[in-house]
């Protein structure tokens, strides 16, 4: 039986497998009644927040690190990709990469990607990291 908010989001997310968004962990959390403590989206989404041991994936849903996600912005998860291929990539791989990261738009990679003090493009329109 969890006695603390953050220890019955840990049970719903690692329940479900999979990444939820805010409001969805407050409703599950509510259906399975651990107690009679009402979960509030605002109070989940503060103790996301607060702990490392969760990750934002998209807009408002959250992933264990457990799994394999990596904290930071979309612009950190494209730069952590180039330094570990370490060879410039066109546009489509980097995206086909970014999403199996993160669960957002193709339009929001291609507007971190217009960071030109990360990013550049050489004479092929690969990208790579500015030196």
């Amino acid at each position: 039986t969890p006695k603390r908010m953050n220890d019955k989001i840990y049970i719903i997310l690692k329940k479900s497998n999979k990444p939820m968004h805010f409001a969805d962990i407050a409703d599950h959390i509510n259906r399975i009644n651990f107690d009679q403590r009402k979960a509030f989206p605002a109070t989940i989404h503060n103790e996301l927040i607060l702990d490392k041991k969760y990750i934002l994936v998209g807009r408002g849903i959250y992933a264990l690190q457990e799994w394999g996600y990596e904290p930071g912005v979309v612009s950190d998860v494209i730069a952590d990709i180039l330094l570990k291929t370490d060879i410039p990539l066109y546009k489509k791989d980097l995206i086909e990469r970014v999403l199996k990261k993160r669960l957002i738009k193709k339009t929001t990679i291609t507007l971190a990607l217009m960071n030109k003090k990360r990013f550049t493009k050489d004479e092929k329109g690969r990208y790579c990291l500015v030196k």
